[in-house]
């Protein structure tokens, strides 16, 4: 049994490893349709933090001064994160479109030659792109909320 675990978490860990290649994150994208899904994604991101930028919404005259020093906190952080969120998104629309340009009408995912210096080379800052915006975004939506049950 224990044979058997550790043979499967081998199997993971050196799969994973060898997804790290930029082509086979490149590959990883085009097979399961995820450049079209970040895309979108990345569009809603950008509708979402534009408003947040330039939301100038008070907290209720009615709470207590803690509630109002937080909801200031948080209204600024939201901002703060909601314009990082914006650069993320950003970066990743523009790297799918300088990739997909450079690529247009190659099969690199079942290639002959492999080139180490081909566009698929930058998947890493893509990936890390759809990352971060994803994650600056689960941040700025809490305190989205937050600031929409304080605010005026």
């Amino acid at each position: 049994m224990d044979n058997a675990f550790f043979s499967y978490l081998t199997f993971i860990a050196t799969q994973f490893c060898e997804l790290a290649d930029p082509l086979r994150i490149w590959c990883f994208y085009e097979k399961f349709g995820l450049r079209t899904i970040m895309m979108l994604v990345s569009s809603g991101i950008v509708a979402f933090a534009l408003p947040n930028i330039l939301d100038q919404s008070e907290c209720k005259a009615d709470k207590d001064a803690y509630i109002k020093s937080l909801f200031a906190k948080k209204h600024k952080r939201m901002r703060v994160n909601s314009a990082l969120m914006l650069i993320a998104a950003l970066i990743t629309i523009l790297t799918y479109v300088a990739i997909w340009n450079s690529l247009l009408g190659q099969e690199i995912c079942t290639p002959l030659i492999v080139r180490p210096d081909g566009p698929e080379r930058f998947s890493y800052s893509l990936a890390l792109a759809n990352i971060s915006s994803l994650a600056i975004a689960i941040v700025a939506l809490n305190q989205k909320i937050f600031c929409m049950k304080h605010k005026q």
